[in-house]
């Protein structure tokens, strides 16, 4: 595991990533990476939400991933918040489960961003090579 050092970002955009393994304590991980970018700038509310949200698809990646590691991508183009969950899956295996109604897979997800998804990346052989979880929040500035 690898410690970054965060700058005050320069420009309009800020971007993070941050590669983990695909792990159940990573959630721990991912949550306080979050928090620490945002903390000193945002609200308390903004960041509450973020870190739930980010619980939500790390657990996500981390239960249907095969790869050994995931990357979380964080853009802060105010007023949106980005945030990306990705696993770097190689093989080629899509494990496709049926959900049941009573299912609370990224739910939380859904209630508390503005925007969000799973997008699917393909290989040339029509296998599934990574998904992404991913969400946008409004920022209040």
């Amino acid at each position: 595991m690898r410690t970054a050092m965060l700058d005050k970002p320069r420009s309009a955009c800020s971007a993070y990533r941050l590669t983990a393994p695909a792990i159940p304590a990573t959630t721990r991980l991912a949550r306080d990476f979050v928090r620490g970018i945002l903390a000193p700038d945002h609200s308390p509310a903004l960041v509450e939400a973020a870190r739930i949200c980010v619980s939500d698809a790390v657990t996500h990646v981390v239960a249907h991933a095969t790869a050994d590691h995931l990357h979380m991508d964080i853009h802060l183009l105010r007023p949106r918040l980005l945030i990306a969950v990705l696993d770097d899956d190689r093989t080629g295996v899509f494990q496709r489960h049926e959900t049941p109604p009573e299912a609370k897979g990224l739910m939380l997800i859904r209630r508390l961003s503005a925007a969000s998804g799973i997008t699917w990346k393909w290989d040339p052989h029509h296998r599934v090579g990574s998904r992404r979880v991913w969400f946008e929040l409004r920022t209040s500035d």
